[in-house]
């Protein structure tokens, strides 16, 4: 009984490792064909928002665990994470596509304080702000 549970485990556990890998690997490619929509990526610079896509996408799955133990405290490291991430995009992109990139940032700027000053009237709680900022803030 012991060897069948442990075999099962073996098994399982690469499984469960493969469709989280193979889940970011998705989810980096969807984020990647927008960005190359938006900024008409080259080569080079499509490898590398592959590559800087695949890390976000793999910290978030992995900040994931925190989202049912401290909402509060996942919020602060994901808006992080999603700066952090924003930055290496930034530097990633040539002068003509970093300022359609800035202008982009500065409209979503607008629409966060817009977002944020009704839901302060409505009396929302700052989680309930900061989970509002983030989906609207999707990379």
């Amino acid at each position: 009984m012991k060897k069948l549970f442990f075999f099962l485990l073996s098994i399982c556990i690469p499984l469960l490792a493969f469709t989280q890998s193979s889940a970011v690997t998705l989810q980096a490619e969807q984020a990647l064909a927008s960005y190359q929509s938006t900024y008409q990526l080259n080569s080079d610079q499509r490898a590398q928002m592959l590559d800087i896509q695949q890390q976000y996408f793999q910290k978030e799955a992995q900040l994931s665990e925190l989202k049912t133990k401290d909402m509060d405290r996942y919020l602060s490291k994901v808006i992080t994470l999603r700066k952090v991430t924003e930055s290496s995009i930034f530097q990633l992109l040539n002068e003509q596509q970093q300022a359609i990139f800035s202008r982009k940032q500065e409209e979503r700027t607008q629409k966060q304080t817009a977002l944020r000053k009704k839901l302060n009237k409505e009396g929302a709680s700052q989680i309930e702000i900061k989970k509002a900022l983030l989906e609207l803030n999707q990379l």
